[in-house]
C-alpha cells in the first residue's frame, strides 16, 4: 500500500495532467501539421462523397421506392 505525503499526491497529480497536455498537444500539432491531417482531409472528401451519392439515389429512386412501399401498405391492409 502507497502512503502519499500531503503534497506528493497533489505533485503527482500536477505532473502528470501536465505530462498527458502534453502528449494532447503533441497529437494534436501531428494532426493539423502531419501526414494523418491528409488522411482527415480524406476521410471528409469520402464522407461527402457518400452523401452525394445518397441524395442522388433518394433523389432519382425515391418515386418508385415510395410506390413500392404503398403497394405493400395496401396489400398488408387490404388482406
Amino acid at each position: 500500500m502507497v502512503r502519499w505525503q500531503t503534497g506528493s499526491y497533489h505533485r503527482y497529480m500536477m505532473d502528470r495532467l501536465g505530462q498527458l497536455y502534453l502528449r494532447g498537444t503533441t497529437a494534436t500539432r501531428c494532426v493539423l501539421l502531419g501526414e494523418s491531417g491528409a488522411s482527415i482531409v480524406e476521410y471528409g472528401l469520402l464522407i461527402a462523397l457518400i452523401a452525394m451519392v445518397a441524395f442522388a439515389s433518394v433523389v432519382l429512386f425515391g418515386d418508385a421506392v415510395a410506390s413500392m412501399w404503398n403497394g405493400s401498405a395496401d396489400s398488408v391492409v387490404n388482406a
